[in-house]
């Protein structure tokens, strides 16, 4: 038996006449009936009863026609898979990751995938770390490019590097009593005025974490949206700050705040490739994720300077 044969026989009985039938078919009546016959004769067993105005499934009929569903909906289901392999091998890969970061590293990813994996297109897309982990939850894009959420349950992420977090002080600062060669005690700077980004922003987060570490909550006199306001303000001398290492990248070479090195266990944060935990890894997707954990073990991200 035909899936076709099949398929006449799962339309017939739902129909319960040969002429709807075959109209839901796209054939003629006098076809289906005619295969329906053949099909009875060549297995031996009568399927439907023939009435005057419609048909009924034989006993025997109902057994085929139970089993014919089965799998009828596997072959569908097969074929649906078939769909989605052939699918995923043309499918471009979307990556999202935040404009700032971007910046920095979005070049050397594209010109490293068109090396490693040149068959593999990817649809880059711009935004802020928590859009970015919607769309992911949604499935509007594959993979992510950001800073992790240690409560995240529904996002897999994969390493890419850890980002160091640093004590930004104006350079007039007075620093005579620390030894600025070793990371700083974060509480000798209890009484001192904050820049911070603004609150709800999960590197805020992060500030207030290792302020609360160090048995303080920070005096926060201005908060930014941008690293490069925040930095600019220290610099002018309106505060001190944590920054993490990229900010520094794009500085001027003058009139800079002074980097220290903070004495916490949350002095740094992993930056890495997210994607969402419940959805199947495409052999595209995962040859994009190993690509780019290759790419940045390569060199160290703290030292693009």
């Amino acid at each position: 038996m035909t899936i076709k044969e099949m398929q006449y026989i799962i339309e017939i009985a739902k129909c319960k006449n040969f002429t709807k039938a075959a109209e839901s078919l796209y054939i003629s009546q006098p076809a289906l009936s005619q295969a329906i016959i053949r099909l009875e004769k060549d297995i031996g067993i009568q399927i439907f009863t023939r009435r005057k105005n419609s048909v009924e499934l034989t006993p025997e009929g109902t057994a085929i026609y139970n089993k014919a569903c089965q799998v009828f909906n596997e072959y569908n289901e097969f074929c649906q898979l078939i769909e989605k392999i052939s699918k995923d091998k043309k499918t471009a890969v979307s990556l999202g990751i935040t404009p700032y970061y971007s910046s920095f590293y979005l070049p050397m990813i594209t010109s490293h995938l068109k090396k490693t994996h040149p068959e593999i297109k990817l649809d880059i897309v711009e935004d802020v770390a928590e859009t970015l982990r919607t769309m992911i939850l949604h499935e509007h894009i594959d993979l992510g490019i950001f800073v992790e959420r240690s409560d995240d349950k529904d996002i897999v992420y994969d390493l890419l590097y850890r980002e160091e977090i640093f004590l930004a002080v104006p350079s007039d600062y007075m620093l005579r009593s620390i030894d600025i060669t070793k990371p700083v005690d974060i509480s000798l700077f209890r009484d001192a005025p904050f820049v911070l980004m603004k609150n709800k922003n999960t590197f805020n987060e992060l500030c207030q974490k290792i302020c609360a570490d160090a048995g303080f909550t920070p005096k926060v006199v201005y908060n930014f949206s941008n690293w490069e306001t925040a930095c600019a303000m220290i610099a002018q001398g309106a505060g001190i700050g944590f920054l993490p290492r990229i900010s520094i990248f794009s500085l001027p070479k003058k009139n800079t705040p002074i980097f220290l090195k903070i004495n916490t266990k949350h002095n740094t944060r992993n930056f890495s490739v997210a994607r969402l935990a419940s959805r199947p890894v495409t052999n595209q997707m995962r040859a994009v994720i190993n690509s780019l954990v290759g790419l940045f073990s390569s060199f160290d991200p703290n030292s693009l300077d």
